[in-house]
Parts: C-alpha cells; structure tokens; sequence
C-alpha cells in the first residue's frame, strides 16, 4: 500500500512540471486610444500670460497693474488676512535679482512704498500691496499679498 501512495505521488509530480500544448490566442489589431488627438494647446493649466513667460492662470481679481515677473510659475494663490489674497510664483533667478527688478516695476506702474524705510510693502490710491521675495537657492519665491481690483 505505502509503495502505491509513494508511486502515486512520483508520477504526481512529474506530470504537475509537464506543460501542454500552448493555447493559440487570436491577434486582434487596435487602432489608435480614444485620447490619441488630445492635446494640451488649450489647457488653461498652461497658458502662457500676454505672450510672456508665466506658466498657470492668474485668480480672478488679480491687479493688472501688479508687475509679473518673468520667468516665473504660478504655484499657489488664495485668501490671506482682512479680505486681502495672496499668490504665489517660483522663478529660477535669484532673490536679490528679482527683489530688485520687481521693487522697480512697481514703481514705474505707479506703486510707491508705504513708508521711506519699508519698500515690501506699496500703496496705490486706497490699495496695498505687499512683497516678499524667499531665497530658494536656487531660485526664489514671490509672494504678493494684495486686495483684489474693484
């Protein structure tokens, strides 16, 4: 009986590592994804600002009169404080050079600093914005935080 058991179980084994004859599988051709034509020409995620180069879109309400600077990429906006917005950009240049830049285009766009010894922050009529330019290293980030046009 045990020699049975023992004969059943070898040849057990050896067939379990046999393999048969492979199954024939149909070839079926596909044509092109239903995405293949897509394309990210309009995708507002990209969209470049008046011709410069500024990647994101700008939040509704934005002061056109504040400066952009360029190269620069949209990478957060929102709510601050007291009704006022912030937004964000990362630029590959560095914190003095944009600091400065940006610090001139507000003033050639009429912003003018709040008090002589403080020029992160600018006034305009009855609006305020203000500047902070971070070192990235490399790169900097911009934030304005400023009310909306009216």
């Amino acid at each position: 009986m045990l020699l049975a058991v023992l004969l059943l179980v070898a040849v057990g084994c050896q067939r379990s590592g046999e393999r048969g004859p492979a199954e024939k599988l149909d070839t079926v051709e596909v044509g092109e994804g239903f995405d293949a034509g897509l394309t990210t020409a309009f995708d507002q995620k990209a969209k470049q600002v008046g011709g410069e180069k500024i990647s994101g879109v700008l939040p509704q309400g934005f002061p056109r009169d504040l400066p952009l600077y360029t190269p620069s990429s949209l990478v957060d906006f929102g709510e601050a404080d007291a009704g006022m917005h912030y937004l964000e950009f990362d630029t590959s240049d560095g914190a003095a050079v944009v600091r400065r830049r940006l610090e001139a285009d507000l003033a050639n766009s009429g912003w003018r600093p709040l008090s002589a010894d403080l020029t992160t922050s600018f006034v305009k009529g009855d609006r305020q914005v203000t500047l902070a330019v971070r070192d990235l290293s490399p790169g900097a980030r911009i934030r304005y935080v400023y009310s909306r046009e009216p």
